[in-house]
């Protein structure tokens, strides 16, 4: 959650992490809407081949839900029927994990299964070399690095984000230093050699560079004109 500075507004940070590459696929500056929902699950959808189906977990938020089977399926016409209808993808494996609160503390974690079976979740998790347990800790590890990098985002900090714009801008420069410049310790994998370890960024993980940049490297990569006034929705409230 995150206040701007001029209109006082609250507003919600949507991440999407690909668990096991550590790689943020979609983020969103919104509110805690169905709208907002479908956005990020729109950006996820756009950056994954068309063959590729991953498997969802995610918080009790149940716009999560409507997001996911709204992307994820195909139109047909049914017998008798006069017009097409969106049917979700029989494949489509989603789970959520729900938390009861006592005051701020929470006393009791739950898992629910909303798309597919329990069983093919929990195989599916370990082939990614992952523990099989519905949780969201991935995710909430990234929104904590992603307040350690990027100053708006931070607690009781004086670096406050005047609008959606200028809060939009800071995450993306996060984004970019967290994918190219930033090693994971989770992503360390052994060699043979003095160091006895290489060291990678989420896109190295993810096979989409093959070394760990610099900051200069990522500021001198050339950058279309126009871009920044691209990269910011325009359903977001761009100027």
């Amino acid at each position: 959650m995150e206040f701007l500075q001029v209109t006082t507004e609250r507003l919600w940070i949507w991440t999407a992490v690909a668990a096991h590459s550590k790689l943020i696929m979609a983020i969103h500056i919104g509110r805690r809407s169905s709208a907002d929902a479908h956005q990020l699950l729109h950006q996820v959808w756009q950056r994954l081949t068309p063959d590729s189906l991953p498997i969802f977990t995610s918080d009790g938020l149940n716009q999560y839900f409507y997001g996911i089977t709204s992307h994820f399926g195909f139109w047909e016409k049914p017998y008798r029927a006069r017009k097409y209808h969106w049917f979700p993808d029989v494949r489509l494996q989603y789970a959520q994990l729900r938390k009861r609160r006592r005051g701020w503390r929470v006393s009791f974690l739950y898992s629910i299964v909303r798309l597919g079976s329990r069983q093919f979740i929990r195989a599916g998790l370990k082939a990614l070399s992952l523990s099989g347990i519905v949780q969201t800790a991935f995710v909430e590890r990234a929104n904590l690095t992603l307040r350690e990098l990027i100053a708006p985002l931070s607690r009781r900090t004086w670096s406050i984000a005047y609008d959606r714009q200028h809060l939009w801008l800071h995450i993306q420069w996060g984004l970019a230093y967290y994918h190219f410049c930033r090693s994971h310790q989770s992503l360390t994998i052994p060699i043979r050699g003095p160091s006895k370890r290489r060291y990678r960024t989420p896109v190295m993980a993810a096979n989409l560079v093959r070394h760990r940049w610099s900051v200069r490297d990522l500021l001198q990569l050339p950058v279309p004109e126009g871009v920044w006034f691209d990269t910011f929705p325009a359903t977001n409230g761009c100027r």
